[in-house]
């Protein structure tokens, strides 16, 4: 099955920038290309074995206030077995979301953008994610538990003390 998601970040590059202890200049690109290197390595796309692939997304991003906007436009193939044995094994980055609400497809986007959000580099920013396909959702900061993150790996890496950490809570729907 081949899932597609398409979402759009909000985020505001000085939150990012005391995250990441990083220049605030360097959000863009820094973290549009910190987000595509993590999809590959999030752990429920590696115990599905799914290929994500880069469907397009901003060219030149949006900061005409200051906060960076963004978004981008992915194509995650998976078999559907696959992906239902590995959202039996939980490993994620966040709590995973609650049983599926539908078919393997749209648990797959949910899950995925959910991940993201939790993701090391953008768990401690102001980041807003909302999802426009295949379902509508947005998540805002208050939506995860800050308090646990790990600090920041540049690239998105494994942790080497242990599994991958869990936190935050389950997204909710419209």
């Amino acid at each position: 099955m081949i899932a597609r998601l398409e979402f759009a970040w909000d985020v505001d590059p000085e939150s990012w920038a005391r995250s990441a202890e990083r220049d605030p200049g360097d959000c863009w690109p820094e973290l549009p290309m910190y987000l595509s290197a993590c999809m590959g390595d999030l752990p429920m796309i590696d115990a599905a074995e799914a290929t994500p692939r880069v469907r397009g997304g901003t060219k030149l991003p949006d900061q005409l206030d200051g906060r960076l906007r963004f978004e981008d436009f992915w194509a995650i193939e998976v078999e559907a077995d696959a992906w239902v044995r590995a959202r039996a094994e939980g490993a994620s980055y966040a709590e995973p979301v609650p049983a599926p609400r539908g078919r393997a497809r749209l648990d797959l986007a949910e899950h995925i953008a959910w991940e993201l959000f939790h993701l090391p580099g953008v768990v401690d920013t102001d980041a807003v994610l909302a999802v426009h396909h295949p379902y509508r959702d947005l998540y805002r900061p208050g939506d995860r538990n800050r308090g646990s993150a790990p600090g920041i790996r540049w690239p998105c890496q494994p942790r080497a003390d242990g599994p991958a950490p869990r936190y935050g809570a389950s997204p909710r729907g419209w």
